[in-house]
C-alpha cells in the first residue's frame, strides 16, 4: 500500500496463464507478464485477461506499478 507509483521503460519478455483450482471445482486463471526494466531485472505480474491478450513478447513501452501491483502498459 505504502509503496510509490512507479513509471519505468520496460520489455515485455515473456508471458504465462496459469489456471489455479479448487476443490469444489471452480477454478480461475491468473494471468502474468515478465516486464524487462532497464536495469536488467525482471518484473513478474499479474495483468487483467485483456492486457494479457493485446500484449506481446518483444512490446516496448512504459509500465506502471506499485508495489507488486499492475497499473498499466503504455506500449510505444
Amino acid at each position: 500500500k505504502n509503496a510509490p507509483l512507479l513509471h519505468v521503460e520496460a520489455e515485455v519478455v515473456d508471458k504465462q496463464k496459469v489456471l489455479h483450482r479448487s476443490n469444489d471445482s471452480m477454478g480461475h486463471t491468473r494471468y502474468y507478464v515478465m516486464f524487462k526494466v532497464r536495469s536488467g531485472d525482471v518484473i513478474k505480474l499479474v495483468v487483467p485477461s485483456d492486457v494479457f491478450n493485446f500484449t506481446f513478447v518483444g512490446d516496448t513501452g512504459v509500465l506502471a506499478f506499485k508495489g507488486t501491483k499492475f497499473i498499466e502498459f503504455g506500449k510505444e
